[in-house]
Parts: structure tokens; C-alpha cells; sequence
């Protein structure tokens, strides 16, 4: 690791604010390639009128989710 370390520098990790809206963008984006997991969140994002909050999520269908491609599983 520490060669990749020398090569590549430091890494700086980019914290967020809003960590819900970060574990659901993860969430989306696990198993994905990142240009389907970027549709795919960004479909949810308007799909929750951009008020991504555990209530509004809890408000959803499964119906719903699963037509902007989120699986049951997730």
C-alpha cells in the first residue's frame, strides 16, 4: 500500500453534511457502474421532489421505487 500511497499522494476525503442523503446515495450506488448508479440516484432525488429524508422515504411505494430501478433488496 505504500507504494500506491507514494504514487497516487494523499487522498482527501470529502465530508458531507447531510449523511442520510449520503447512505442512500451509496446504497443506490453498490453494484453499480457509476453512470447507472447517477441515474438512478438522481431519478430517487426527483422521485422524493428533493426532500430526501427517511420520512418521505418511508412515504414511497415499493411500486414507485421499483420504477426508477431500485431493487426490493435495497
Amino acid at each position: 500500500m505504500g507504494k500506491f500511497i507514494a504514487f497516487i499522494g494523499p487522498l482527501e476525503l470529502k465530508k458531507r453534511n447531510d449523511f442520510y442523503l449520503s447512505l442512500v446515495k451509496s446504497i443506490i450506488g453498490q453494484l453499480l457502474s457509476a453512470k447507472a448508479a447517477a441515474t438512478i440516484f438522481s431519478r430517487f432525488v426527483m422521485l422524493t421532489n428533493s426532500l430526501v429524508s427517511p420520512e418521505r422515504v418511508l412515504m414511497l411505494s415499493d411500486e414507485a421505487l421499483r420504477g426508477i430501478s431500485i431493487s426490493y433488496q435495497k
